[in-house]
């Protein structure tokens, strides 16, 4: 897998499987960030849809929105003027030196 800026060029569309020992950090529900199993990942560029079929789900795109879904089909798209991601962990790291 690869890092994406939150101002690079694109974005990436994770399929989480909580089986596997490949996992990134994300954030799970407001204020809470814990590792998740990636079963697949793809790029994504603004404003490119993302489609998901869930069964049954709580459907949490930022962190901040939750979904409750039962059999539908679930698209997503990042967009420019979308919500930015802070690493607090580098932001506490870097302020003493600074």
């Amino acid at each position: 897998m690869h890092a994406a800026c939150a101002y690079g060029p694109w974005r990436v569309g994770l399929e989480l499987d909580p089986n596997t020992d490949r996992t990134v950090p994300a954030i799970t529900t407001p204020g809470d960030v814990k590792h998740v199993g990636v079963a697949s990942w793809s790029r994504l560029d603004f404003d490119e849809p993302r489609t998901f079929d869930i069964e049954d789900a709580v459907v949490s795109v930022d962190g901040e929105r939750e979904l409750e879904v039962s059999n539908e089909d679930v698209s997503i798209r990042p967009v420019a003027s979308g919500p930015r991601l802070v690493d607090f962990e580098a932001v506490f790291e870097q302020a003493p030196t600074h």
